[in-house]
């Protein structure tokens, strides 16, 4: 059964008009990544390939100030988890709140920034995450259309599956996108922990659709083996006897879906609104 409101295969969508189909419907065959979470690398390579298919990235001043305060957040992250992991406790507590400080000054100044208008309507997602979102797609003109987005944010669908990095090889999109779209706590996940309208039942209606169309079913860990199709390490599971492209899915890949599928409406939402106020902005100058 299709999605009513998924864009059809192949289509694109100028930024001129500002219209397209809902965006946040391609479900496909699955969105599970091999590994089941968010790649957390730093992005470096992802940003360079993906930053040579669509072009260098303008940012106004208002989207160069979030890219500088949530790349500085992103910083103190990683020094406080390091020396989280060198038992360097009482150093880290110390970097926490310089962490917490510039994450308020990434919260006010993603209220100055001329989407907040209409993020404002959607309670739950004015943080850190989408303020990084925002900061990484620069300008929403440089992608033709949704499903673009959905590609250099990793969220698209690769032999049913999410894409993933492997060693050796540059991927064609960004990591650090991804991360704050699938991480634990952030932008997908948001969306159902905090209920945030409109989104969160369609995080429902997938939800109850993946569980009436493709069927739920619940193994113990002992039916549950790494698939042959892909090495051990990439952490795959296969069920066994279970076609895991069309047939039931497990609880958890159901709502992995759900959360996807939600996700990336949000992510089509933006890019629709931001492509309409500059449009706008252009006509008044």
């Amino acid at each position: 059964m299709s999605d009513p409101g998924e864009i059809e295969p192949g289509v694109e969508t100028d930024c001129s008009s500002g219209l397209s189909g809902d965006g946040g419907a391609e479900h496909g065959n699955g969105f599970e990544s091999s590994g089941g979470t968010a790649d957390v690398g730093d992005g470096a390579e992802g940003r360079a390939e993906t930053e040579d298919r669509y072009g260098p990235v303008p940012r106004d001043p208002a989207t160069s100030g979030l890219l500088a305060l949530t790349q500085a957040w992103e910083d103190l992250q990683h020094v406080r988890l390091a020396l989280d992991q060198r038992g360097m406790g009482w150093a880290a507590e110390g970097v926490k709140v310089l962490e917490d400080k510039v994450a308020r000054l990434v919260s006010k100044a993603l209220r100055e920034h001329p989407l907040w208008p209409w993020l404002s309507q959607y309670p739950g997602l004015g943080g850190i995450h989408v303020a990084r979102i925002i900061a990484i797609i620069g300008d929403p003109r440089r992608f033709p259309g949704p499903r673009s987005l959905y590609h250099y944010f990793g969220v698209h669908v690769v032999n049913g599956r999410l894409p993933m990095r492997h060693k050796g090889q540059r991927c064609d999109w960004n990591p650090k996108g991804r991360t704050a779209l699938l991480m634990p706590g952030g932008i997908c996940e948001q969306i159902v922990r905090l209920r945030v309208p409109k989104y969160r039942d369609r995080h429902d209606m997938e939800k109850e659709r993946l569980q009436r169309e493709r069927g739920v079913v619940e193994l113990p860990a002992s039916e549950v083996h790494r698939g042959p199709a892909l090495p051990p390490s990439e952490g795959v599971e296969v069920l066994r006897g279970i076609d895991v492209l069309s047939g039931p899915l497990r609880p958890f890949q159901i709502e992995q879906r759900a959360q996807i599928i939600a996700g990336k409406a949000f992510l089509a939402d933006l890019w629709r609104a931001w492509c309409e106020l500059l449009n706008e902005e252009d006509v008044d100058a």
